[in-house]
């Protein structure tokens, strides 16, 4: 299991600002967060952005197709419980618990044998996704720059955004 979470993507900004005597805060961050959305869909995944209300603050979900978690979980050797077809397919029964609830086996996720897995549960996804994006930036970093103001997992965002619109119509 890959166990480094040291950024592979460098966000140094300073060859963009040779040569000029002051860089206001607002550009550093607006030339930051340019360069991270690049570097966010070049890893492959998903961004998508939208403003607040009044417009002050713009929030960023950032997600992963079902083949860009896959490949993730297959390069960080992510471990997921093997699902009853992989047990059939050796001849074997799922071990039961003392309530008759599957006891899986779990083993480092291969992309191709994905069908021998359970699915990603939000957690897997939320986890996979956290995983990748600590291995482009280091977020505590952008936090502590003012290039984001908080950030938080949301793997049901449409439900999410469902209860807003219901809530935020009173």
């Amino acid at each position: 299991r890959r166990t480094d979470t040291e950024p592979k993507k460098s966000f140094s900004l300073i060859d963009s600002f040779v040569g000029q005597a002051r860089v206001s805060n607002a550009k550093y961050q607006r030339a930051v967060r340019e360069k991270l959305v690049r570097a966010i869909r070049s890893e492959g995944l998903q961004l998508f952005s939208f403003e607040s209300i009044d417009k002050d603050v713009v929030f960023w979900k950032i997600s992963a197709s079902l083949d860009t978690l896959r490949d993730i979980a297959d390069k960080l050797l992510y471990n997921m419980p093997f699902n009853r077809q992989s047990y059939a397919n050796v001849g074997q029964q799922v071990p039961l618990d003392l309530d008759g609830q599957g006891i899986y086996a779990y083993g480092a996720f291969k992309k191709n044998h994905a069908e021998d897995y359970h699915d990603f549960t939000s957690i897997d996804q939320i986890r996979l996704v956290l995983l990748e994006l600590q291995s482009i930036v280091d977020i505590d970093d952008l936090l502590d720059q003012g290039i984001i103001v908080r950030w938080f997992p949301a793997a049901k965002y449409e439900e999410m955004m469902k209860l807003h619109r219901e809530w935020v119509s009173f």
